[in-house]
């Protein structure tokens, strides 16, 4: 079976799909409601830039050291030449990377329990 890589476009859709995840869904109201249009659209597109620019270093990453698969962790781990400091480092990349994640798992869900009160007003509080 041929194996393919992840390019550029690829990466860039991931890093995307996961900052848009479920923020696409609860900030826009809330922003439009603080800082009116012209806010918003600067926000959005100084959001946009730094999610491509995350998005180029992943990929710069991938194409420079493919023998590395473990994600964040491992690129975080092979900068150092310590190996001790390599380790320490991939370990608080790994920590921060699960407790980010589980973040952003919790606000999707508190999102979608508020547009489920919409239609359940026992959800509402």
């Amino acid at each position: 079976m041929e194996t393919k890589k992840w390019g550029l476009w690829i990466l860039t859709a991931f890093v995307i799909g996961n900052m848009v995840g479920g923020g696409v869904f609860m900030l826009p109201a809330n922003l439009a409601q603080v800082s009116g249009p012209m806010g918003s659209t600067l926000a959005w597109s100084i959001t946009g830039l730094g999610v491509f620019m995350i998005a180029l270093v992943f990929g710069n990453l991938a194409v420079r050291k493919p023998e590395l698969k473990a994600g964040p962790q491992s690129y975080a781990q092979a900068m150092f030449p310590s190996k001790k400091a390599g380790k320490v480092a991939g370990y608080s990349m790994a920590w921060g990377y699960w407790a980010a994640n589980w973040a952003a798992t919790a606000s999707v869900i508190i999102s979608f329990a508020g547009y489920l009160s919409t239609f359940f007003p026992v959800l509402q509080s």
